[in-house]
């Protein structure tokens, strides 16, 4: 998103602009920067893939969304069950 937000703004103003041209300038230096870091992981994924390595790879994903998948839940229901503690009974609330 950071990429292309200057190029977006850049449109909003003439082109022959010196603001034109300066968010010209940062679009492409931030599409360099944005790019550069993500083609060398997908390179490095693309070969460690190639290498034979799906079963680890999707193993290692897997356990890694089963830990979120279980803070999701025990935090959820450990903050449910303080948020939910403190409510008062339902008689005590105002009418809708």
């Amino acid at each position: 998103m950071a990429s292309i937000a200057p190029g977006k703004a850049a449109n909003h103003f003439g082109s022959d602009t010196a603001v034109h041209q300066a968010l010209v300038e940062m679009n492409d230096v931030a599409f360099i920067v944005t790019m550069l870091p993500l083609g060398i992981m997908m390179a490095a994924v693309i070969s460690i893939l190639t290498m034979g390595y799906f079963l680890w790879i999707f193993l290692l994903a897997f356990v890694v969304f089963a830990v979120i998948a279980l803070q999701y839940l025990v935090w959820g229901y450990w903050f449910e069950r303080i948020y939910r503690s403190n409510l008062p009974p339902d008689d005590d609330l105002p009418p809708p």
